[in-house]
């Protein structure tokens, strides 16, 4: 068995970021059946949660990939303030500091 592709999306501080190429990248991997693990920092949380008063594609293109069937994606908790109480558009699973430096570490990641 082959290591998973790890990805962190980080995202920029333009409105729409990189959200586009991400996202392809999520779903060729998941259509190809490559085991993928992503992590999700910065800029790129608001792709997964979004302002409930905004209409977002974004959001909707992200939300599509539940059907693919993905591992909860990982973030560096706590949640920031700024988007504390929003619902993620896909399952986030929250690690404390230490846990997410340590994640980062133990093997290659792609950053997006």
């Amino acid at each position: 068995m082959t290591a998973p592709l790890r990805i962190l999306l980080l995202g920029s501080d333009q409105p729409d970021g990189n959200w586009r190429s991400s996202f392809d990248l999520l779903q060729a991997a998941a259509a190809l059946e490559v085991s993928v693990e992503i992590g999700i920092a910065g800029p790129a949380l608001r792709w997964l949660l979004p302002d409930p008063a905004e209409s977002s594609d974004i959001a909707r293109a992200f939300s599509s990939l539940a059907l693919l069937d993905l591992a909860p994606i990982i973030a560096r908790g706590p949640c920031p303030d700024a988007l504390a109480g929003r619902q993620p558009v896909l399952p986030l699973r929250w690690i404390d500091p230490p846990a997410w430096r340590q994640w980062l570490r133990q093997a290659a990641l792609q950053v997006w």
